[in-house]
């Protein structure tokens, strides 16, 4: 029985791009009077929903903001640190 629902059920699956979403495009970042206006509303009281209302920007873009106002606009390190300076990288290459 149950491999009868296990073969329904994946031959009834859509397919795979089907099930991906679209990504969202990115808005532009707050400039500092809504952050400004973030930060006051937040210390007045305002919840993330009666702020996302009165600045007119998403809950989420409110929300990252207020859980790290002090980070907010730094982009994070792409890449791995290497262990090997550029001395060390040289020092194999001439060696190979």
């Amino acid at each position: 029985m149950r491999s009868l629902k296990l073969e329904y059920h994946v031959a009834n699956m859509p397919f795979v791009d089907q099930c991906r979403k679209a990504k969202m495009a990115r808005g532009s970042l707050l400039n500092d009077i809504e952050k400004g206006q973030n930060l006051t509303f937040s210390d007045v009281g305002l919840n993330r929903t009666e702020i996302e209302k009165k600045v007119s920007r998403s809950r989420t873009a409110v929300a990252n903001f207020l859980r790290a106002s002090g980070e907010y606009e730094i982009k994070k390190s792409a890449e791995r640190l290497t262990k090997l300076g550029k001395r060390e990288k040289r020092r194999i290459t001439m060696m190979a």
